[in-house]
C-alpha cells in the first residue's frame, strides 16, 4: 500500500496544562494576538492505545519507565470506517523531548502490521519499525486496549508556526468495543468543565506564552491522556467489587 505524504517523524517539547472552561476563554482570547488556526483548525480525533493484556506498556509508562512509550492508531473522521485511513504512531520521550514516529495505512492493515511487526513493510518509517520490533519483544502481543477521542482546536505561532498549541474538549474513554468505527463515546475523561491544553515548541516557549500563561496562574501538569484513562477504569473496577 503506498504511504501518504506525511511528516514521519517529530522531536519537540511538549507541556500540558488542564483548564477550566472559563480560563480557557479568556486564554484564547489572550492567545488570537499571537496564534492563527492552524491548516485543519477542528478536527474530531478519534485513538486506539495498544498494549498487552496486562497492561504492561502503560503501567511501565505511569513509573517513567523506558521512555514513556505510548502506541495508537489514530484517525481524523469524524466517522471513519473500515477502509479508512488512518496513523500509527508511537510516541517516548528521551531527556524529556518527546519523539513521534508515524505512518499512514488503513486500519486493518495497521492492526496486522502492530501484531506482526516482523513482517517488514517496504513503506514503513524505519524508525517506528525498530521501536515496535522492541515494544513487541518487551511486551508481546500488544493489541487495541484503549479508545480515547475528543474535539480538538489546533493553532500555530505568527512569529514561528512551529509553536503549535491545540485544545481538546469533550475527551472520552473506554476499554471495550474497540473498534474506530463504533463511533466516538464513552466515559468523560476529565471534568466536564475542564479541558486539556498542549503546548508543544521545539526549545523553549515563547516570552508572551509565558507571561500570559503566569498572568493566568496555569501550571504545567504530568498528564497522559492513556494514563488517565487506565486509571479511571482501575478505579471503576475497584468500585464495582467492592460492591
Amino acid at each position: 500500500m503506498k504511504e501518504h505524504k506525511v511528516q514521519k517523524n517529530f522531536q519537540r517539547i511538549e507541556s500540558k496544562y488542564l483548564v477550566d472552561a472559563k480560563t480557557m476563554t479568556a486564554l484564547e482570547k489572550e492567545f488570537s494576538q499571537h496564534l492563527v488556526p492552524d491548516d485543519y483548525p477542528v478536527s474530531t480525533i478519534s485513538n486506539l492505545y495498544f498494549d498487552n493484556a496486562d497492561y504492561d506498556l502503560v503501567e511501565d509508562s505511569l513509573a517513567r519507565l523506558h521512555g514513556r512509550e505510548k502506541v495508537r492508531m489514530r484517525t481524523y473522521d469524524a466517522k471513519p470506517k473500515a477502509d479508512s485511513f488512518a496513523f500509527l504512531e508511537i510516541k517516548k520521550k528521551i531527556l524529556e523531548v518527546g519523539h513521534k514516529y508515524r505512518f499512514v495505512a488503513d486500519m486493518a492493515d495497521i492492526i496486522r502490521y502492530v501484531a506482526h511487526p516482523t513482517n517488514a513493510r517496504p513503506d514503513a518509517n524505519p524508525e517506528l519499525q525498530l521501536t515496535l520490533l522492541e515494544l513487541q519483544r518487551r511486551y508481546v502481543a500488544l493489541k487495541p486496549m484503549m479508545f480515547i477521542g475528543y474535539k480538538r482546536h489546533s493553532y500555530r505561532g505568527i512569529e514561528d508556526p512551529k509553536v503549535r498549541v491545540t485544545i481538546d474538549r469533550e475527551v472520552v474513554y473506554r476499554n471495550y468495543d474497540l473498534d474506530l468505527t463504533a463511533g466516538r463515546y464513552g466515559e468523560p475523561l476529565v471534568d466536564d468543565d475542564q479541558v486539556i491544553l498542549e503546548i508543544k515548541v521545539n526549545g523553549d516557549q515563547p516570552d508572551w506564552m509565558v507571561e500570559i500563561l503566569n498572568r493566568y496562574q496555569v501550571e504545567e501538569i504530568s498528564f497522559s491522556k492513556y494514563g488517565r484513562a487506565y486509571s479511571k477504569t482501575l478505579e471503576a473496577s475497584e468500585a464495582r467489587l467492592a460492591l
